[in-house]
């Protein structure tokens, strides 16, 4: 068995395991396989040799890398006057630090200096803006408008900014626990979100990205730390998830929260490539399965099921939720229904299976999310029973036994209530 070294990293793991026992229901065998993978790692060898003991890799962010990813300074380039004549440099913004002779000016201080101290300063503001405002909003642009303008500019760059601080890493992980937090307590959002309440909730497919051989997670980090029902790992100001082709290319997939490299990955210390249509996986997969048969496998960026091969993934421009159902048919759109978040299901006593899926009012059967309806009486009946036992009223649509259907004088059937109502407006 793997063990850390960090005692953090076993806390995940176990803290993890006994999530997905307890409340995400895969059958026995995916989860004694899900167990297995978390315990005894098995990494490719075009990642395994890269790792240390916590089953990541470490690389220092270079500058010019840095200055690529800072959404802050690319905002700050409307400042081009300032710029221009300082002559700011990536390192000045990240300081916002200038020396000047013996002194250091703060730049976030200096710049309402440059534009609001004189006419030429406001005449320089004026210009700098131009390409990204309405020219009538600048033709009234006196100084109150100006410093209003600035301090809300300025707010929002330093929203974006990144940290100023010396250990910016990119981090290549096989450590799940990274993996089951990839879009949890962040400041952007994906359907990854264990807070996230949408009704497909594809984070509840998450564990079956541990049985893909092929896949690595690749995250650039400030250090910060996050933590969700006791999970603790660092916070991903980038991120995205890779896959090993047949060739032994490391493709990546959609970084979140926004792309900034449109596959050029120069200064990477890792050679990448962004997927294409040429993309064969290194490995087929073998699902883990839940107890109803499904298959638990997550969102997926920019591949889908192969419809010759559903064990192997094939390029998809866009990507989607595509899964197998019981009868190893392949489904597209997640086919779980609750609307609520992982802390919400943790502290219930209920699982996956209780919350997302109900049984047939006619024959009992648990009803799957593609094949859900609802009678006339708003009680839940599967597929078959609709077709074999049910027949629509002709007045208002809903779904009636046979037996207890009515037909008229024309041969249209109709529930008990349009029959009566309409009956009554006869007499």
């Amino acid at each position: 068995m793997h063990r850390f070294d960090n005692p953090v990293d076993e806390q995940n793991r176990e803290i993890i395991i006994d999530l997905v026992s307890k409340k995400f229901d895969l059958d026995k065998k995916s989860l004694d396989r899900f167990k297995g993978i978390l315990y005894y790692p098995d990494i490719d060898s075009a990642y395994s040799p890269l790792l240390e003991n916590d089953l990541r890799a470490r690389f220092r962010m270079n500058r010019s890398l840095e200055e690529k990813l800072d959404l802050g300074w690319e905002k700050f380039q409307i400042f081009s006057s300032f710029i221009k004549d300082f002559n700011i440099t990536y390192g000045n913004f990240k300081a916002n630090k200038l020396q000047e002779g013996k002194s250091v000016r703060r730049i976030f201080k200096f710049i309402y200096d440059y534009y609001l101290s004189s006419h030429k300063g406001l005449s320089a503001l004026k210009t700098d803006i131009k390409p990204t405002v309405s020219e009538y909003y600048i033709e009234d642009f006196d100084e109150p408008e100006s410093r209003a303008f600035l301090s809300k500019t300025l707010q929002e760059i330093a929203g974006l900014k990144l940290p100023n601080i010396d250990d910016m890493q990119i981090v290549l992980s096989m450590n799940f626990a990274d993996w089951f937090m990839s879009a949890t307590k962040e400041t952007w959002n994906s359907c990854f979100n264990f807070e996230s309440s949408w009704d497909g909730i594809a984070w509840a497919q998450i564990p079956g990205f541990a049985i893909d051989k092929n896949r690595a997670f690749l995250y650039i980090t400030n250090g910060h730390r996050k933590q969700y029902l006791n999970i603790d790992v660092q916070r991903f100001v980038y991120r995205t998830f890779l896959m090993l082709d047949d060739s032994d290319n490391i493709n990546a997939l959609r970084w979140y929260p926004t792309d900034l490299f449109n596959g050029d990955y120069k200064g990477f210390p890792i050679k990448l490539k962004n997927i294409d249509y040429n993309y064969k996986p290194k490995y087929n997969i073998d699902y883990l399965t839940f107890k109803n048969g499904y298959s638990c496998y997550a969102y997926q960026d920019h591949t889908k099921f192969d419809l010759d091969n559903t064990s192997s993934l094939i390029y998809h421009q866009k990507g989607g939720h595509f899964g197998l159902n019981s009868k190893n048919e392949i489904v597209q759109g997640s086919h779980f229904m609750f609307v609520g978040t992982l802390y919400d299901l943790n502290n219930s006593s209920k699982t996956l299976m209780d919350v997302t899926y109900k049984k047939c009012f006619n024959c009992g059967e648990q009803i799957e999310h593609f094949d859900l309806c609802y009678d006339v009486n708003g009680n839940p009946i599967c597929e078959d029973c609709r077709e074999n036992e049910y027949i629509i009223c002709y007045d208002c649509g809903a779904l009636v036994k046979f037996e207890e259907a009515v037909e008229n004088s024309f041969g249209l059937f109709k529930c008990r209530s349009c029959h009566d109502y309409n009956t009554r407006q006869q007499i």
